[in-house]
């Protein structure tokens, strides 16, 4: 986990590198549909009268709303938001701590490096037969990552979102937690939610400091020129409750709100 050897610092000095852990594998997502699995019709048993009460709590009609996740890597922690479909702000529905991931605070750029990726993204398939119970695959490499991957030949493939509590590249929230998670998305994608963002930062941008004397050392003005730019889209939603537009330049920086 990220934060294991970070106990003692501040939470301003988010982003020194950590070591890396014990990695397991993350599997590859069958192509069986969704819909027919045993364990998602046993995942909305188990967990679908409270999830409908929980919107219901928020006023809002479940499943007909539009969904959005945010991962943060150094606070461990996914975020659902929601929102009525006919409407622009999201509003904070749950918060689940992140078991397992693997890797260290930065960016995904090639096959095998280990990292969680840093960017924009959207769920682009649901696996019901994962080895990790469920799991939610992204669309990793997005644009940008295709444009600074360090290996263009293989930048990487298959992160995911899952149960269990191990991971190369993917985050792990347990088995119980992604019964609940994957339940929400699958009804909002039938519901005609399409596209599910997930945002996934080194952190809450907010806390970010990009003078640390361990980044200034190593010359890394790459990195802190990244989670800059990663930064103006995160500001944009704490300052909204909305989604940015977001492109991507050709030298893969994003940008937002552009149409």
């Amino acid at each position: 986990m990220w934060t294991g050897r970070l106990k003692t610092f501040p939470l301003l000095l988010c982003i020194i590198i950590l070591g890396s852990l014990v990695w397991t594998s993350c599997s590859q997502p069958s192509v069986a549909r969704a819909v027919s699995a045993d364990r998602v019709k046993q995942a909305g048993i188990n967990v679908g009268e409270e999830i409908e009460e929980l919107f219901a709590e928020n006023n809002l009609n479940f499943p007909n709303t539009r969904l959005f996740i945010r991962v943060f890597k150094f606070e461990e922690i996914v975020e659902v938001w929601a929102k009525p479909k006919e409407q622009k702000e999201y509003i904070k529905l749950r918060e689940y701590s992140i078991c397992a991931a693997s890797g260290e605070l930065g960016p995904k750029r090639q096959e095998g490096d280990r990292q969680v990726p840093e960017g924009f993204y959207k769920i682009s398939m649901f696996n019901p037969k994962s080895k990790y119970h469920l799991s939610l695959k992204l669309n990793y490499p997005n644009q940008s990552d295709k444009i600074l991957t360090t290996n263009p030949a293989s930048p990487g493939d298959w992160i995911m979102i899952h149960g269990g509590c191990a991971s190369i590249g993917c985050v792990a929230i347990t088995d119980e937690k992604i019964e609940e998670l994957y339940w929400m998305a699958w009804r909002a994608h039938q519901s005609g939610q399409r596209k599910i963002p997930v945002h996934i930062f080194p952190c809450k941008m907010n806390t970010l400091r990009f003078k640390i004397k361990s980044y200034l050392e190593r010359k890394n003005t790459k990195l802190i020129a990244f989670w800059d730019n990663l930064k103006e889209g995160f500001e944009y939603f704490e300052k909204n409750k909305q989604l940015p537009k977001v492109s991507v330049k050709s030298d893969g920086t994003y940008i937002y709100n552009v149409k």
